[in-house]
């Protein structure tokens, strides 16, 4: 009986060492100088990504990146690469833990927003929509690498695919 209780033993602690994977957590309150534990999470997915990259070549398993509950801001896309994908054996997953927001952009309080003045566009607006059309300047939100918008309007008020 003993034999076969360390045979088994022998077979099992193999395949435990083989399916070792890696468990990162990230918090909107965490700090990227943490641990990226579900005690100390890292603040951003960036630096999740990047430890699944450094300690993926220690490891034969996948790797879960989880996401803790809150709003996640983001001020830019999140790039992954080939080499972020793991494999079907070993597959690298980005699972949410509870409600998750991912908010990406600026935000825009109302009282940026002021009245068209400029004559040449009030012009050009439809009589009913005179003194209800509203600009805002981009600049003073940090946004200084818009591009410009298309002319759409015409005469009549209507739109230019």
């Amino acid at each position: 009986m003993r034999v076969r209780q360390v045979l088994l033993l022998l077979l099992i602690v193999p395949t435990a060492w083989a399916a070792e994977s890696l468990e990162f957590w990230v918090s909107p309150a965490g700090s990227d100088q943490a641990a990226g534990t579900r005690a100390r999470p890292f603040a951003t997915l960036e630096r999740a990504r990047d430890a699944v990259r450094q300690k993926r070549a220690s490891v034969s398993g996948g790797a879960v990146v989880r996401l803790l509950p809150g709003v996640h801001v983001r001020s830019g896309s999140f790039e992954l690469t080939a080499e972020d994908g793991g494999s079907a054996a070993a597959p690298v997953v980005y699972r949410a833990e509870g409600e998750v927001v991912l908010r990406a952009g600026t935000s825009v309080p109302a009282s940026a927003f002021r009245p068209v003045t400029d004559p040449r566009v009030v012009a050009r607006l439809d009589p009913a929509a005179k003194g209800r059309v509203l600009e805002l300047d981009l600049k003073p939100l940090g946004l200084r690498n818009a591009r410009r918008f298309p002319e759409i309007f015409v005469g009549g008020g209507g739109l230019i695919d």
